[in-house]
């Protein structure tokens, strides 16, 4: 597992002390959601995409399911770009760096 760490003396550590909150340990884990964003310890994009892809592919079946139910394409177009779009360009800007 790699640690990010920033110490303020600027050193890198790899490993740090268990950090107790009411005498309870907090635990290390391997992902985090922050903002929208899903940062994983090795600082890939990989889970980040899958939760996206995830998401999608949900709303997606919903504008499927409503074509199906004869809602023209204008209205189709419009929760388009209400429900699912928006999905889609979550962390956009971030992941282009």
């Amino acid at each position: 597992m790699k640690i990010i760490s920033f110490a303020q003396d600027g050193n890198f550590r790899s490993t740090i002390p268990n950090i107790k909150i009411d005498g309870s340990d907090i635990a290390q884990v391997c992902h985090a959601n922050l903002l929208g964003v899903t940062i994983s310890q090795d600082l890939t994009w990989n889970k980040h995409v899958d939760n996206i892809v995830k998401k999608a592919g949900k709303r997606l079946y919903m504008l499927y399911q409503l074509k199906r139910a004869g809602i023209t394409q204008k209205d189709l177009v419009s929760v388009y770009v209400s429900v699912v779009r928006p999905v889609l360009k979550v962390c956009m800007s971030c992941m282009a760096h």
